[in-house]
């Protein structure tokens, strides 16, 4: 019986399969060794945006977007709703804390502080019962009087004007005179000459003037002085804002609002006489320098990038190569035509010549 064997053409197609198999090792490896590029562009740093520190109106401001700012320029200032001084004297009793409701702190200690007038004098005058006379009995707030105290050979005179009327009593603000608490003085006519009693008014006893409370509506976001300061008429002492703001107990409060750092504003939000909110955005600003490129990484190299890799890097917009260094691969990648990618960013030693937008291209070797 005849023996069939392989026929050689067989042969040939089994050792050549049989190399190809053995080569495929060697190709890989060569595959693995094998260059890779990915497009990108030139990014920004992330802009920085600017919030209201309190509630209030902004004053003019001249910054527009594109405008190049130092850091610590003053961006714009708020105008708070402030709470003054009704006169000149020290505060006392000082209740009021940042992030405290106004109308808490009143309801517990009847104000959110109270100002002593410690350098004035006020006298309880009362009408004499004795004084028939219309013009000394029809007297009216505003109307300036004459004061004596002591005896013929001792008397202390000043001046002092009627801030008060209650039916036949009255209070007197003195203006001059070199009285002492608990003095009873008399009181007379401005155009008295010779302190004749016709010309008396009344009489009263000098005494301390009562404290004013100071009081406002909604939150306090800052305390502008101190227990024991002394104060003038007009000066602010409380930084208020609405009831639904949120300040912490320790807050120290600026209206004017300055740009943390250096670089380009890249959108104004607000304009001159606008009232904003505590926390509502100004502007954004674009941080000087931080320039980066954002590249688009394939799939199929992205287990080949590793952070630290140089690459060199070409601009579309200039000739030659510059260094790059991988800061930043992003996890999350997104499919575009069926292929996935993934955002690996760069960074530069210079990037003075850099603007947001230009196109690269890397090359990992």
């Amino acid at each position: 019986m005849r023996k069939h064997g392989m026929p050689a053409r067989a042969l040939c197609c089994l050792a050549a399969l049989l190399l190809a198999l053995a080569a495929l090792p060697a190709r890989a490896e060569s595959a693995e060794k094998t260059g890779f590029s990915a497009k990108g562009v030139i990014e920004g740093p992330r802009p920085v945006t600017l919030y209201a520190p309190i509630s209030g109106r902004v004053e003019d401001f001249a910054w527009q977007a594109g405008d190049r700012a130092a850091q610590d320029d003053l961006a714009l200032s708020l105008l708070p709703q402030l709470v003054y001084a009704p006169a000149d004297g020290v505060v006392s009793s000082l209740r009021a804390r940042p992030g405290d409701l106004c109308g808490s702190v009143a309801l517990q200690y009847g104000a959110l502080c109270y100002i002593s007038r410690d350098r004035l004098w006020h006298i309880d005058g009362q009408i004499s019962s004795s004084q028939e006379d219309a013009e000394t009995r029809a007297i009216a707030v505003g109307q300036t009087v004459k004061l004596q105290h002591g005896t013929v050979d001792n008397k202390v005179r000043g001046v002092g004007t009627i801030i008060g009327v209650d039916q036949t009593r009255f209070t007197v603000e003195l203006e001059t005179g070199g009285f002492e608490l608990d003095d009873d003085v008399r009181i007379y006519l401005e155009d008295s000459k010779d302190y004749g009693r016709d010309d008396q008014i009344g009489s009263g006893k000098i005494r301390r003037p009562a404290q004013l409370p100071v009081s406002g509506e909604g939150m306090v976001a800052d305390v502008l002085v101190q227990e024991g300061e002394r104060v003038s008429r007009g000066q602010p002492l409380f930084m208020l804002d609405d009831a639904s703001a949120r300040y912490a107990q320790d807050a120290r409060v600026s209206p004017e609002l300055r740009f943390p750092l250096s670089g380009v504003i890249a959108e104004v939000q607000v304009r001159g006489g606008m009232y904003v909110q505590q926390g509502q955005a100004l502007m954004s600003l674009m941080p000087e320098g931080g320039l980066e490129a954002a590249l688009e990484v394939d799939e199929l190299d992205i287990a080949r990038v590793r952070v630290g890799d140089s690459v060199r890097v070409t601009v579309d917009a200039y000739s030659g190569e510059r260094t790059g260094t991988v800061k930043e691969i992003q996890p999350l990648g997104r499919v575009v035509l069926d292929t996935t990618k993934f955002i690996v960013k760069l960074s530069f030693e210079k990037t003075d010549d850099l603007m947001v937008g230009m196109h690269v291209r890397a090359y990992w070797d």
